[in-house]
């Protein structure tokens, strides 16, 4: 997270943290580990409730801590899933992706709203995706008929999600100095924690990865994730999978070349070393 933008010398730019946001960001840390150690099975409903709520009211109160808080949801919301799994002892019913879908999807409000002013300027490549994403939607619904509602919505919020935040970006564009500090900020310390988490997975295999993996290779002892001990993951830290990582950690290791942040070194040797793990191509 990150909050005021303030000037520590004439040309380098620093992030202040708000005290109220870190205030609602340890309660709903404090409110997750709590129900993960006495009712795991509560968590199933609230976490992905308490994370549209929380993304809601950032994106009304704190334009700039939502998108952090997005990002930080999708490079966390993975493990969170796993941790609660691995607690009820099996899979619960939303998928891994839910909740940080849920909470980009947010900023559909903002395409509702600004996408009819900015279509017949520089909004138009964004009207156009939506155009093309509604008709492939109602295309495939067309073709192939079915009664699984709930999952043809959620292929379409993997598609228009994307498309919604990256114009909340662009709408917010001139706010870039506060989100170009933002991204390299959160990606910085993204790359620290998946990156010790990283090394963690390979060299200890938790139980609840385990079990992910188990669940994902079923009768099989292996598939393109690795097998379920030390030594044999291909490592995807805290995301669903090792692709999903390579692709985060990827953006991440590039911001580094323009930090100037003390703990650069450090992020991009753990970022380096995970990602020779991942063993993903890209």
């Amino acid at each position: 997270m990150s909050g005021k933008l303030i000037s520590a010398k004439s040309n380098n730019w620093r992030l202040e943290p708000d005290k109220p946001i870190w205030t609602i960001i340890s309660a709903y840390a404090l409110l997750i580990l709590g129900l993960l150690l006495v009712l795991p099975r509560l968590l199933i409903p609230v976490f992905p409730a308490s994370s549209l709520a929380i993304g809601i009211y950032f994106y009304r109160r704190y334009p700039l801590h939502y998108v952090g808080f997005t990002w930080w949801i999708w490079f966390l919301g993975p493990f969170i899933k796993r941790l609660i799994d691995y607690r009820v002892g099996g899979p619960t019913p939303w998928p891994y992706h839910f909740t940080p879908l849920l909470v980009t999807s947010i900023a559909l409000a903002t395409l509702w709203r600004y996408l009819p002013r900015t279509y017949k300027r520089d909004g138009l490549p964004f009207a156009l995706c939506c155009l093309a994403i509604f008709y492939g939607f109602f295309i495939g619904l067309i073709r192939q008929p079915t009664v699984d509602y709930d999952r043809e919505i959620l292929i379409l919020l993997n598609w228009l999600a994307p498309v919604s935040f990256g114009f909340h970006l662009f709408i917010n564009w001139r706010q870039y100095p506060r989100y170009r500090q933002l991204f390299q900020q959160v990606f910085l310390w993204a790359i620290i924690v998946m990156g010790c988490y990283g090394i963690i997975q390979f060299l200890l295999a938790p139980p609840w990865d385990k079990q992910f993996l188990i669940q994902l290779n079923g009768d099989s002892r292996s598939s393109y994730m690795g097998v379920p001990q030390a030594l044999g993951m291909r490592v995807w830290s805290t995301m669903g999978n090792s692709m999903t990582f390579s692709f985060n950690l990827l953006p991440g290791l590039i911001l580094l070349f323009i930090s100037r942040h003390r703990w650069r070194l450090m992020a991009g040797l753990l970022g380096y070393f995970v990602f020779l793990l991942a063993r993903v191509k890209d």
